[in-house]
């Protein structure tokens, strides 16, 4: 949404965790603009086989790389707030589900 109320669509994501990183890297930025993810469409149907959480890096280019992968969402999320609490990495840490390994 810019200063005087237009909203557009910067981006579009089957995945909440990518859209929301990618808003906040904009955020960070410190445009006149402000980001927010909204939801559209029909949710997927959730698989009921066991997931993993990845613990994924993103840099301001939109590069990503997962760092870690986890069966615990809590000790995950735990992973990325370490590192997204340091200074010294400039990158962003999300968390998202993925298919479990065999």
């Amino acid at each position: 949404m810019d200063e005087t109320g237009n909203c557009y669509d910067v981006a579009q994501s089957p995945e909440r965790a990518h859209v929301a990183c990618f808003a906040r890297i904009l955020e960070d930025r410190a445009h006149k603009q402000s980001y927010y993810v909204e939801f559209r469409g029909t949710p997927a149907h959730e698989d009921a086989a066991r997931k993993d959480w990845a613990v994924i890096r993103q840099d301001e280019y939109g590069n990503r790389a997962e760092v870690a992968r986890l069966q615990w969402e809590q000790g995950a999320r735990a992973f990325a707030d370490v590192y997204e609490a340091d200074p010294r990495h400039m990158q962003t840490y999300f968390v998202e589900s993925v298919a479990a390994r065999s």
